[in-house]
């Protein structure tokens, strides 16, 4: 039986505001990670349920960057 993942204690809201206080025009996975303390895979997932709807994205060369609608 495969184990559960981590429960989501940290709310989009919190990820949204993450990347907003990134100085830049857009926020990594990992800055985002380091900002909410979650791990980064784990970041990258929550951010790319949220792409479309609350977030924008564009990959460069695999680095993902996020910035708010």
């Amino acid at each position: 039986m495969a184990k559960p993942g981590p429960k989501m204690k940290v709310q989009d809201d919190e990820l949204v505001e993450a990347i907003k206080s990134v100085s830049g025009p857009f926020a990594t996975p990992v800055e985002v990670a380091e900002r909410v303390g979650l791990t980064p895979e784990h970041t990258r997932k929550r951010l790319s349920r949220l792409d479309g709807e609350v977030l924008l994205s564009k990959d460069s060369g695999g680095v993902v960057g996020y910035w708010v609608r």
